[in-house]
């Protein structure tokens, strides 16, 4: 017998869930390429990174609460931490392209 809560019923399907997701990570991947570039010359190059990598964390959290309730704690910060990952990694090779440098 298994005596874990089973998840609460949720009001977005997965079909949904997982189109929020891909969104998410877009937008994600968007806003971190862009916004360094108006952060940094503010704030300096650890300011303007920093504030921006915060606020697209704090951005992917309510996200963060509907996967926590589809997928259990788990694995929904798994999911979170590879879509806040993939698209930093995406936004890091988009601002070399938009900077003129080579790839790497």
């Amino acid at each position: 017998m298994d005596s874990s809560p089973s998840p609460a019923p949720s009001l977005v399907t997965r079909g949904e869930l997982y189109g929020l997701m891909l969104a998410a990570w877009l937008g994600s991947t968007f806003v971190l390429t862009a916004l360094p570039a108006l952060l940094v010359p503010r704030f300096g190059i650890p300011g303007g990174m920093g504030a921006s990598y915060a606020l697209v964390f704090l951005a992917l959290q309510p996200l963060q609460q509907v996967m926590q309730r589809a997928f259990g704690p788990g694995a929904a910060l798994m999911r979170g931490l590879g879509i806040f990952v993939v698209a930093a990694a995406v936004a890091v090779y988009l601002r070399g392209l938009l900077a003129g440098l080579p790839p790497a």
